[in-house]
């Protein structure tokens, strides 16, 4: 399963990719982000800084929304 973290939050970096990254069946995790730098990413995963592209090039199969509440709605639409 292909999972696309759109932001990168704290949370992001403690919580999630920690628990993504102990189920057997993800074998690939991309980030979008516009704050973060392709090399403060961590080995392994893939890197967009453009929300748009992400969703359209990382053949995602799951989306995590990680940014301000007021921005879940347009994101996940």
């Amino acid at each position: 399963m292909k999972v696309l973290i759109i932001g990168n939050s704290r949370i992001v970096r403690r919580r999630v990719l920690p628990a993504l990254r102990s189920v057997p069946t993800i074998n690939v995790v991309a980030i979008a982000s516009r704050t973060t730098q392709p090399g403060d990413v961590e080995p392994g995963v893939t890197f967009f800084s453009d929300y748009e592209t992400a969703i359209a090039r990382s053949g995602a199969d799951l989306a995590y929304v990680s940014m301000v509440n007021s921005e879940h709605a347009r994101w996940t639409r």
